[in-house]
């Protein structure tokens, strides 16, 4: 165990061979006064993706702890081996089609978390690139407020994508937290930043930077990212991703609003589904579900409504998950993008 380690970086990367070089370059351009470590778990990627990393091995001694894999892990198994061996106080995943393009945005969310204990994550804005590092002109649906709570959650919000979200390592101290929404198979359904936001909601408080320090790669195929595989989830894997929260708030942890937030969502889902002759179960027992939860009838009414509002706003493409920006937020972001380090770097690279 390496003394004083304060971070560790985690990268589960597949077949990342055109985007992985940005996301390496961004760790090794960070400037910091700490110690960290970097894993990867390269999972016998089909593509280049092994080559350039071992290239990098070869420029950068010592700088990376790589684990090639023997066989396939899969993107739950990889992360969990990582997570394990993970010795920092404080734990950031880097998905290797994502990079950072601030050099100050480790130092910055570390500085956050060491003055800040009673915090047990920080997380920041991002923007949205393609394939090509191009600005895209999309918003990710990132908390606005200083603060994330469970009513962020609620609306669909996320403090921040998941290489902006710095938490204290849970896997290998106590920080005083029910984790097994994060660490128990049982749980392990659905994208795991939703899950990690749902947990530490729940249970303490995740601050959030008004500054754009990371780039989100959007790529609708390709890779191992959760955007990239959204085609393979089915109607069923959604609703057991609701269940699972329910299960977690009412079983694992002491918290009302947990509750009534996870049973809302669970009730506008079935209710979503069954108006749009999409319940994959006998009707009757979604009715039976939504009966055994708090607030029903004012879920129902609030879960219509949303539907409403989704129905009347969708031709001005409103409902998209990521909302079109306007011209002003544009240029504001492009200019962000084009005077940061990440810029500097990849034109002299």
């Amino acid at each position: 165990m390496i003394s004083n380690l304060k971070l560790s970086i985690i990268c589960a990367t597949y077949n990342h061979e055109k985007y992985i070089k940005y996301a390496l370059d961004s760790i090794i351009m960070q400037r910091v006064n700490f110690e960290y470590e970097v894993l990867i778990g390269e999972d016998c990627s089909t593509d280049k993706s092994r080559m350039i990393l071992e290239k990098y091995e070869r420029m950068y001694p010592g700088k990376f702890k790589i684990f090639y894999r023997d066989k396939n892990f899969g993107v739950e198994n990889n992360f969990k081996d990582l997570y394990e061996r993970a010795r920092g106080e404080y734990l950031i995943v880097l998905e290797t089609d994502d990079f950072w393009i601030s050099k100050k945005k480790l130092q910055i969310e570390v500085d956050y978390l060491d003055k800040h204990s009673e915090y047990l994550a920080v997380a920041h804005k991002c923007i949205m690139v393609d394939e090509n590092n191009k600005i895209l002109n999309l918003k990710y649906p990132e908390c606005t407020n200083k603060n994330y709570t469970l009513s962020e959650f609620n609306k669909e919000l996320l403090p921040g994508q998941t290489t902006t979200i710095m938490f204290r390592n849970y896997y290998l101290r106590n920080i005083g937290i029910n984790t097994s929404l994060c660490t128990k198979n049982e749980y392990k359904i659905g994208p795991g930043d939703k899950r990690k936001a749902f947990m530490l909601a729940a249970q303490g408080k995740i601050a959030c930077l008004n500054q754009y320090l990371s780039a989100y790669r959007y790529v609708k195929k390709g890779g191992s990212s959760y955007t990239a595989n959204l085609s393979t989830r089915s109607i069923i894997d959604a609703y057991n991703e609701k269940i699972v929260f329910v299960k977690f708030a009412k079983n694992e942890i002491d918290c009302e609003k947990a509750v009534d937030v996870a049973e809302y969502q669970l009730v506008s889902f079935i209710v979503r589904a069954i108006l749009k002759k999409e319940w994959p179960f006998n009707f009757k027992e979604g009715v039976q579900i939504i009966r055994n939860t708090n607030h029903k009838y004012k879920n129902i009414i609030i879960s219509i409504a949303s539907i409403i509002k989704s129905i009347i706003l969708k031709p001005f493409g409103q409902n998209l998950m990521y909302k079109k920006m306007n011209s002003k937020k544009i240029e504001r972001i492009e200019r962000i993008y084009e005077n940061s380090d990440f810029i500097d770097i990849s034109m002299k690279s």
